[in-house]
């Protein structure tokens, strides 16, 4: 039985911690101890107090952890790893760090995860089955004594599919509750996890720095030993269901986009299909949430975008989405990855965002990005969909849509506007208009008209003067 585990992490500064590098850490490494009976999966996360000519400190402690274990021949972990966290302190005891450092560390043997914890500032939390706990001994307050060796330690069971994160208090400080822990569940790479989570800190304007690592874990059989003819044997079964069954559409490349809710009251719908959850403000929507905008103000949301070439989380630069009171909708992709598992994907599903209208008023303004944008109107219960798309030749550009029923009025404020339904495309004029009454044939009951002044001031309405403000230069007089 080979056990196989995957780390993934991400670091963020914060509001008034731009400069994380030296003061935090989070760091993995697979090791053998010096008898040679026992492999290691180690995962370290730290949190420094920043400080001067502190230098790389966190990895010196994650180094220090390694070599001890390395070389311990132990046969109970717990008490390796209580060495561990003595030598530790005597390294810090000499440095004279003090309290000024937090670490928590987790070493998986088989299938147990070990955890040793120092401080107060990190944590280890097991996502296994849809629930999140967490492991580690992290106290709201630190203890009288933070070098106390014999306390911090905790040990439990893992099962195939489980998720470790290790984080510092950039996020835990950050979270509205345990649970927010579970949208690692979508994701298959670790890193994809982390960078979300740390994005969810980034959202609620995080002071601190934030370090976020997760380890997926599993088990998978080894058949390097299997008989021969049994190997053959299943080669030739993998061919012949290769022939007979169809080949699986490619699957789609991992969303890397979140949504901010920056105003507005905002329900994102539950399990039963009641828009019950309430988004607080600067919180995180993921690709894929149906939304209902309460009686009220309108809702202003930005749209951000994970990077995977830098650890880093950044805004879809000038982009806007409004939606007026009442309106249901769904941003059903914000920003697809580039690559994903070492394949690139389809250039078609790239720079590009979809948002589903399902009844009411949203606006799109987009100052000086690339990205080509949809709003797709489905029906219930049937294949019927028709979508407006901009494709932003020029900026600012802009496209707005209100749908009642059937009913659907489409504004094209600047840039390319296309409505496609089936085989037929339209375009559409800027500084134009298109109605639609009924949904079975669109040409057949389309009417264009020039946006009128009343239209304009509505929708400048709806974005509190951010409409005027963009496009008064483009706008008609």
């Amino acid at each position: 039985m080979n056990l196989s585990v995957n780390f993934g992490k991400d670091q963020q500064p914060g509001l008034k911690n731009k400069n994380f590098e030296g003061t935090d850490g989070v760091f993995f490494k697979e090791i053998n101890n010096s008898a040679g009976k026992a492999t290691l999966k180690l995962g370290i996360v730290v949190d420094l107090i920043q400080s001067t000519n502190l230098g790389m400190i966190p990895a010196d402690v994650f180094e220090n952890s390694v070599q001890i274990l390395e070389a311990h021949p132990y046969k109970n972990l717990q008490s390796a790893l209580s060495e561990v966290k003595s030598r530790i302190i005597q390294f810090l005891t000499k440095e004279s760090l003090g309290d000024s450092i937090s670490f928590s560390l987790v070493a998986i043997e088989n299938s147990t995860l070990h955890t040793i914890s120092l401080g107060n500032r990190t944590r280890v939390y097991v996502f296994s089955k849809g629930k999140v706990r967490e492991v580690s001994t992290g106290l709201e307050q630190a203890p009288e004594d933070v070098f106390d060796v014999n306390s911090g330690y905790s040990k439990v069971a893992l099962t195939k599919g489980d998720k470790i994160i290790l984080c510092t208090d950039g996020l835990f400080t950050m979270l509205q509750n345990q649970e927010e822990l579970t949208i690692i569940d979508r994701y298959d790479q670790p890193s994809f996890g982390a960078k979300h989570l740390n994005s969810l800190a980034k959202g609620r304007n995080v002071e601190d720095s934030v370090t976020t690592g997760v380890i997926n874990y599993g088990e998978s059989q080894s058949i390097k030993k299997l008989p021969l003819f049994v190997l053959a044997g299943l080669i030739l079964l993998a061919i012949v269901l290769f022939l007979i069954f169809p080949k699986q559409e490619t699957p789609l490349p991992e969303d890397l986009g979140v949504a901010i809710v920056t105003s507005g009251k905002v329900f994102a719908q539950d399990n039963l299909g009641e828009f019950s959850i309430a988004i607080e403000s600067l919180g995180i929507v993921d690709p894929g949430t149906f939304l209902v905008v309460q009686n009220g103000e309108p809702a202003e949301i930005k749209l951000k975008t994970r990077t995977e070439t830098f650890n880093s989380t950044q805004n879809i630069s000038g982009v806007t989405l409004f939606a007026s009171e009442s309106t249901i909708f769904n941003i059903r992709n914000i920003n697809y990855a580039n690559v994903v598992n070492g394949k690139t994907s389809a250039a078609d599903l790239l720079n590009q965002t979809t948002i589903e209208l399902v009844s009411g008023k949203i606006i799109l303004i987009n100052e000086f990005s690339p990205r080509v944008y949809h709003i797709i109107f489905s029906k219930d219960n049937s294949d019927w969909s028709s979508t407006l798309t901009l494709t932003p030749v020029k900026v600012p550009s802009g496209i707005a849509a209100i749908r009642n029923g059937d009913e659907i009025q489409l504004f094209c404020l600047s840039g390319s506007c296309t409505l496609t339904f089936e085989d037929e495309l339209v375009e559409i004029q800027e500084n134009s208009k298109v109605s639609i009454n009924g949904l079975e044939k669109i040409k057949d009951t389309l009417t264009t008209l020039s946006i009128s002044q009343q239209d304009l001031s509505d929708w400048n309405d709806i974005t509190d003067g951010y409409l005027y403000a963009v496009f008064l230069d483009y706008l008609p007089k």
